[in-house]
């Protein structure tokens, strides 16, 4: 088969891909795979999707993979993400480069499949092993974020965006923002937020005004930008209110600083149901970060918070309670009741927490048991529990340890655990 240019992401970037290198050790392609294709890249997408059609139905890989990329960019008709997904799904297990790099992205978004970032990071480690350049400039831009020494990875994640990996944009948007990994730049920050904007992320329009507002970059309209925040936070919109409070926080040389305004603007936010607001909140409280420490306050919005069923801050109202300076054994009977109900929520971290305060007795009950049941769990939650369990199995009986298995044996039967 002759070699060609394989997928065009979006309609707009041609890559030569490895994946022609594995189609050329296979069979020879359906005739119609080559008319399907050759369609495709005219950008007949109706024409390609029903000539395709055949020979996907035939199993084979690169036909599969370019219906699912049809219906993926909503090419024919309605978007349709969960069967997209699918075959993209299928694709990737048969070898198929670029499906497996467009599986990890369909993992990222959530878009078709239940987001699974470990999952996709997998798949595009796969693909990026295989040669897939944009493969390798997504896990730098998912090495960048999860970094906490971004310098050296900077100009991968910069040359990722000039790329055209969409999920750079805001990154290194941010990075010029707040010198992370660069020089402050708030010029090139609104820049990038303006691209990323453009690319549909919800968070870039926000952010690009927050910037304008606080009159730093060159050119910008801090007025105008002001503006976009305020009529978005009086609207309701929450993402503006933490936008409009971070603006008054950090000030600016058109905006002049006013903590007090802020925290009201997130207070807001935080009343509103809204969790980021009032995790944020609870961490400044805690920490005494632009407000005078104070951890009841801390607590009363953590408690607002998990009592409406958020998992995240039953978790962090646990670890204020485990935490508390001086901390009783009452202290320690709250936090193995907060780590439990974000335990039962799925809340990895908060399993962990737990087993140890079952396995310890600090909290007034001691249930060895449950301690390794929790850490099985928070392990296959992804948790670092390995030695943990065995710990915990070398203090029980057998009777004690039959009993736990038998526990984890349930939980897998209804869906609790892999």
């Amino acid at each position: 088969m002759r070699g060609r240019p394989f997928e065009r992401f979006t309609g707009r970037l041609a890559v030569a891909l490895t994946a022609v290198l594995l189609l050329c050790a296979q069979a020879s392609a359906p005739p119609e795979f080559e008319a399907g294709l050759q369609a495709y890249e005219k950008g007949d997408y109706n024409a390609a999707y029903r000539l395709l059609a055949k020979s996907a139905q035939k199993r084979h890989p690169a036909s599969v993979y370019y219906r699912a990329l049809i219906l993926w960019e909503g090419k024919v008709g309605r978007l349709n993400d969960p069967t997209a997904a699918s075959w993209f799904r299928f694709a990737a297990a048969k070898g198929h480069v670029d499906a497996q790099y467009m599986l990890g992205r369909v993992l990222l978004s959530g878009r078709g499949f239940k987001r699974d970032p470990a999952r996709a990071r997998e798949w595009l480690t796969k693909a990026a092993k295989a040669g897939h350049r944009r493969a390798h400039f997504q896990l730098n831009v998912l090495n960048f974020a999860d970094s906490d020494t971004p310098g050296p990875r900077f100009a991968i994640l910069e040359e990722a965006a000039e790329k055209g990996i969409e999920d750079a944009y805001f990154l290194v948007a941010q990075a010029y923002e707040q010198g992370r990994g660069t020089d402050v730049d708030p010029g090139e920050a609104a820049r990038w937020y303006t691209k990323a904007s453009a690319a549909g992320d919800p968070r870039a329009k926000l952010a690009t005004a927050r910037l304008l507002a606080s009159g730093d970059v060159p050119g910008g309209d801090a007025a105008a930008g002001l503006a976009v925040l305020i009529e978005g936070a009086q609207a309701g919109d929450k993402l503006a209110m933490m936008a409009l409070g971070d603006a008054f926080i950090a000030g600016g040389s058109a905006l002049a600083k006013s903590v007090p305004i802020g925290l009201a603007w997130y207070e807001r936010a935080a009343e509103l149901g809204y969790d980021p607001a009032v995790l944020q909140l609870a961490t400044w409280f805690t920490d005494g970060t632009h407000v005078a420490k104070d951890l009841d306050r801390a607590a009363d919005w953590l408690r607002a918070s998990a009592q409406a069923g958020n998992a995240n801050s039953a978790f962090r109202l646990g670890k204020l309670y485990d935490n508390a300076t001086g901390g009783t054994q009452a202290h320690k009977a709250a936090a193995l009741e907060w780590y439990w109900r974000a335990a039962r929520k799925g809340h990895g971290e908060a399993m962990r927490w737990l087993a140890y305060l079952l396995r310890g007795g600090s909290a007034g009950v001691t249930d060895r048991v449950d301690a390794y049941y929790w850490f099985a769990r928070a392990g296959a939650a992804g948790q670092p529990t390995k030695t943990d369990i065995a710990n915990t199995a070398s203090s029980m009986s057998p009777e004690e340890l039959a009993e736990a298995k038998r526990k984890l044996a349930r939980a897998k039967a209804k869906g609790l655990m892999k």
